[in-house]
């Protein structure tokens, strides 16, 4: 698909492609082509394996009939950023979202928004970037591999006595994004890199 979108792609990963110009009938017919294939060969692969073509549609939780394996339109971005692979930020017109490997989305996305402002967040999103442990939704765990005792007070104020023979520790983890010098160097266009 990337090399078919040619110079409208912009960025891919495992299971998409983001490119330029939503809506254009030639990109649209490319989609439209490549998933009439894509279902040819399940259908051929349900026939050969003696597998029901209605498992090549299956109904997801609110009940709505999707087929697997194609290309679908999710939505238009109004923008787009890519820092590497599984690293990005994007503005629909009615949301900003964030993708990063090991962020929770729904907590790192609202802290980029308040800590950079809606006309800077594309720019404040970059290398060195750096989200507090708190708006992160990441935990760093600490394994304690020794006996514990200790007294705790629970939510009521009631004191209790606590006896571990191992346990584990998890607080909130912060994140700040670095990028290796083979991606900058990606990024400013040198392909010797590699």
């Amino acid at each position: 698909m990337i090399r078919q979108l040619g110079g409208a792609y912009c960025y891919a990963d495992t299971d998409s492609v983001k490119y330029v110009g939503a809506g254009r009938d030639d990109l649209t017919e490319i989609f439209r082509r490549e998933n009439e294939i894509i279902m040819e060969r399940l259908r051929k692969a349900c026939s050969h394996h003696g597998f029901s073509e209605e498992r090549l549609s299956p109904a997801t939780a609110a009940g709505k009939v999707k087929p697997l394996g194609v290309w679908e339109h999710e939505e238009t971005y109004q923008r787009f950023k890519a820092l590497r692979a599984k690293c990005y930020l994007w503005e629909t017109d009615k949301e900003l979202s964030l993708t990063v490997s090991g962020l929770n989305k729904k907590a790192a996305a609202p802290f980029l928004l308040t800590a950079f402002g809606p006309e800077m967040v594309f720019d404040g999103f970059d290398d060195g970037f750096y989200i507090p442990g708190e708006h992160t939704g990441k935990l760093t765990h600490r394994y304690i591999n020794h006996e514990t005792r200790d007294t705790l007070i629970d939510y009521l104020g009631t004191p209790g006595e606590v006896y571990e023979k191992s346990s584990i520790h998890m607080e909130p983890c912060p994140y700040e994004m670095g990028l290796t010098a083979q991606i900058i160097s990606l990024m400013q266009g040198r392909r010797d890199i590699f």
